[in-house]
């Protein structure tokens, strides 16, 4: 197996990175791995980078020529934030992870929810009863530009404790708002999906007159807004629903004291009338999601919504 590739694929980047956001020693971590013009580097500004100046130059780990034209446009790779309780006219900020650096045109981050000429996400205040949308959160773009790691921030309105969720889908772009990456490709795309299950490569858009005639053949097509999609590499995994790197996924099972017999503490499945009809069962550890960024979580009373994992509001 090779040590890297040039796809746009997670196996693609340098295997010796590993895969964990805390990884910031000597080697870095994979999702600092960006594509360059001049193959894969570390980003600046780290200390597996050698350098914590933010504006030095990306550090080539591995030469591949134009590798960043290969890819095209760029892709997320994850979805970042932190856990915790969150009350009204707190902020909530959200790092986006991608693999090339992104260069953000974006009017200014305010605390309100006017997105005018904006890049921004638009997350919902969901009610712990219901998990219905009791207002949203414009989490609007508020650092990272030049990076391939972007920040929003939302001011969340007054509502009852809950949830933080997803009002959409999207990246957002309101007005003059842009971004494109290292290559100067704009990083909105404009994506034909089959609708028979087969490849896209044979979709099309026609411009032809409504005649039949190639009257209107050479007209533009106009598209009055474009959002990103929160789709992975594949163009299909929903990185909202990634697992997340660097936690601990172990589940710990304490127990309290060493028996008489061996002076060390055993765990012991055998049946109830003391033979060892059920010596080999499992036990069953439920619903365990310390290491995905977002699930699904059930109302008290109804409904269910996709929200933040560890983040709720009061």
């Amino acid at each position: 197996m090779a040590l890297w590739g040039k796809s746009t694929t997670a196996e693609g980047r340098p295997k010796w990175l590993p895969v964990d956001s805390n990884a910031v020693g000597s080697s870095g971590a994979r999702e600092h791995c960006i594509a360059q013009p001049g193959g894969w580097a570390l980003k600046s500004g780290l200390a597996a980078s050698g350098n914590d100046n933010t504006a030095a130059d990306p550090e080539i780990i591995v030469c591949i020529s134009n590798l960043s034209n290969v890819f095209g446009n760029a892709n997320i790779l994850s979805i970042d934030f932190t856990a915790g309780e969150y009350a009204d006219a707190s902020d909530f900020t959200v790092t986006l992870t991608f693999d090339e650096e992104i260069t953000v045109t974006s009017a200014a981050a305010t605390s309100n929810q006017t997105i005018t000429n904006k890049m921004y996400l638009l997350l919902d205040r969901l009610g712990a009863t219901d998990m219905a949308s009791d207002n949203t959160i414009a989490a609007q773009y508020s650092s990272g530009s030049g990076t391939n790691q972007l920040s929003f921030v939302g001011r969340l309105q007054s509502a009852d404790a809950g949830f933080i969720g997803w009002s959409n889908t999207m990246v957002n772009f309101n007005g003059t708002s842009a971004a494109v990456d290292n290559d100067g490709h704009d990083i909105r795309t404009f994506r034909l999906n089959s609708s028979d299950g087969s490849s896209d490569s044979n979709d099309r858009i026609i411009l032809d007159g409504t005649d039949g005639s190639a009257t209107n053949a050479g007209d533009g097509l106009m598209l009055e807004q474009i959002n990103i999609a929160l789709e992975g590499v594949d163009s299909a995994t929903d990185v909202r629903s990634e697992t997340k790197t660097g936690d601990d996924s172990e589940v710990v099972m304490l127990l309290e004291n060493g028996t008489q017999e061996t002076g060390e503490d055993k765990l012991i499945l055998n049946g109830t009338d003391g033979s060892s009809t059920n010596a080999n069962d499992n036990v069953l550890v439920e619903d365990f999601t310390g290491n995905v960024s977002c699930y699904t979580q059930t109302g008290s009373s109804t409904g269910s919504a996709l929200v933040f994992n560890g983040v709720t509001t009061t």
